[in-house]
């Protein structure tokens, strides 16, 4: 007789771009392969709040599943912990609860220790290269309506993960994550507009030193730029060096984020 083993070989992704704007939609470009099937059961994608479990988890445990923030999870969803898929029903404080269901999405129930990043999976997602049944090749595109799905969130590191499931009753599981990128669906807080330390709405005097926040600050992702009028009708960009533009309707190069801002200072 003659005995073989069969090993399946993961969906394998590469060269993940993602780029976005400022309408808060995450374009995520990549391609993939796979060496057994042209034709892949499921592509989703995911994203990463900065959360970790707080709980280990055995393979077959469904009772609730803490996480060190679950502030930007919804109520009901899927996640991926390593290479499993797991849905919950409900959520209490940092809790996923109601239904746990391991190893969803044919995917393989494991064990996770207390640490693991915990991925959620985002749903305005469009593109052919997320959904069901897909074909493998080069030129994937996933578009991602982010503030719909996670409002209010801002991150200097963010990531996106795809991840690919080919059928197979093991290795089934491909992924392939972003480099950290910026993702701000926060709407800005506006501080207080501070000239020469006052509240004033026109400074009469050459020397202007700006501070925006102070006793109402900024939210601390929020980014500002300065322009100065004389007539309110043309205005111009000023610059971090203390100098103003030329043209009108310009911005310039005073621009940072922070909590409180300034001063700048400049001699008009």
């Amino acid at each position: 007789s003659l005995n073989f083993v069969y090993t399946n070989s993961p969906p394998v992704i590469s060269n993940l771009i993602t780029s976005n704007s400022a309408t808060t939609t995450v374009t995520v470009n990549y391609d993939i392969d796979d060496a057994e099937s042209g034709t892949l059961s499921w592509i989703n994608l995911y994203y990463k709040p900065g959360v970790t479990s707080t709980n280990a988890l055995n393979s077959t445990a469904t009772s609730s599943i803490t996480v060190s923030n679950a502030s930007f999870f919804p109520t009901s969803g899927t996640i991926l912990i390593d290479d499993e898929v797991i849905t919950y029903t409900s959520k209490s404080g940092n809790d996923l609860a109601g239904t746990i269901t391991r190893g969803a999405a044919t995917s393989t129930a494991a064990a996770h220790s207390v640490g693991t990043t915990v991925w959620v999976k985002a749903i305005s997602t469009t593109g052919n290269g997320v959904g069901n049944s897909i074909a493998t090749s080069t030129g994937k595109t996933i578009s991602w309506d982010a503030k719909t799905d996670v409002s209010g969130f801002y991150s200097a590191s963010a990531q996106v993960r795809v991840v690919a499931n080919d059928g197979a009753i093991s290795n089934m599981i491909g992924a392939s994550s972003s480099a950290a990128f910026t993702l701000d669906t926060k709407n800005p807080v506006n501080g207080t507009l501070m000239i020469n330390g006052l509240t004033a709405a026109e400074a009469a005097t050459t020397t202007v030193a700006v501070t925006i926040g102070g006793g109402s600050p900024l939210s601390d992702d929020s980014q500002v730029n300065i322009q100065f009028s004389e007539d309110e009708v043309n205005w111009y960009g000023a610059n971090a060096d203390g100098t103003v533009n030329g043209s009108a309707s310009t911005w310039g190069t005073a621009t940072t984020t922070g909590a409180v801002i300034g001063s700048w200072n400049w001699n008009l």
